[in-house]
Formats: C-alpha cells, sequence, structure tokens
C-alpha cells in the first residue's frame, strides 16, 4: 500500500502537542487518520511500540509535507517533527552502521528492512538528518523551540514570496 500525507497539523491535546497525519492509498483511494501524541518519555530508550521502520516511515510522510511547502512556521515545525522521528529510530542502534532484527516488531518491517537493508543504515538516516532544513538550529535545540512556542514565527515577513525548491529528500 503506497501512502502519502496529505497534512500534518499540530493539535492541542492535554498539555501534549499531537499531530494528525492523513494518509491516502494511491491503489484503494482510502484514506485514513493517525493521531500521533508526542509525550515526554525516557530519551536514551527506543520505543516499544513503533519500530524503526515506522519511524522512518513517518519521517518520508514529514518530508513529503516540507517538500510541498507551506509557511515558514509550517515547514520548520514540520521539519523538527521529521527530526524528532529520524532521533528515536536512531536509538534502535548499539554501536553498529546495521539496525538488530528487534529493531523491527511487524512483519512488514521485517520485509521492508530485508529488501532495502541501506534505508534502515545509521549513516543514511544521518544523512537525511542533515538534509533536513534548519538542521542545524534542530540539533543545537534538542529539535525544540528555545522559548517552547513552535508556532511563533519571528521572521516571518509577509511580502517574502516562497522559493519553489527541488524535492531534496528524494533519491529517485
Amino acid at each position: 500500500m503506497a501512502v502519502r500525507a496529505a497534512k500534518a497539523t499540530p493539535e492541542g491535546v492535554g498539555d501534549h502537542r499531537a499531530s494528525a497525519v492523513r494518509a491516502h492509498c494511491k491503489s484503494c483511494n482510502s484514506q485514513r487518520t493517525f493521531h500521533i501524541q508526542w509525550v515526554e518519555v525516557a530519551d536514551d530508550q527506543p520505543s516499544e511500540v513503533i519500530d524503526l521502520a515506522q519511524w522512518v516511515g513517518l519521517y518520508y510522510l514529514y518530508a513529503d509535507e516540507i517538500d510541498k511547502g507551506g509557511s515558514p512556521t509550517e515547514t520548520r515545525t514540520t521539519a523538527r517533527r521529521a527530526a524528532q522521528c529520524l532521533a528515536e529510530a536512531l536509538k534502535f542502534y548499539a554501536q553498529e552502521e546495521m539496525p538488530p532484527e528487534s529493531a523491527f516488531h511487524k512483519a512488514e518491517s521485517h520485509v521492508a528492512f530485508r529488501n532495502n537493508p541501506a534505508n534502515f543504515a545509521r549513516t543514511r538516516l544521518r544523512e537525511l538528518q542533515a538534509m533536513l532544513p534548519l538542521a542545524g538550529e534542530a540539533a543545537s535545540s534538542g529539535g525544540a523551540d528555545p522559548d517552547n512556542d513552535p508556532d511563533k514565527d519571528p521572521g516571518n515577513d509577509p511580502d517574502k514570496k516562497p522559493t519553489v525548491r527541488k524535492a531534496w529528500w528524494k533519491i529517485w
């Protein structure tokens, strides 16, 4: 099933931020909305719910949103979320270049890894991190705004026209 993200939007949920990601199946034309709540957990442990392939897949959904363009605030927020996905994915690695089999919880994830192991190499994920817009800012601030307001855009110039750029993350 090939999916593309229709829109990733922040929503306030209690004391936490959440994302709603709408996916549209290109094969059967069905749509589904996934609600992802970002909560604070022990930072050094990999997820027990979302596996490595799912974090990488979520990264690509956000990367597609970045490629579509939008306001500087939306782009920056989406880039931070994409960076967070890669940071979560990298938690599955020990010292090796390739992830352990235990990093894949679902059968589909195992198949994706077996079919394209290079896509899951640590070096590849680091390269994707480096290509993200504002990668230096996200890395220096830990992926969060210093003033804790991801919707604030102090440099927003309403007269400035957005530039169209090539899809920076697509390798094909």
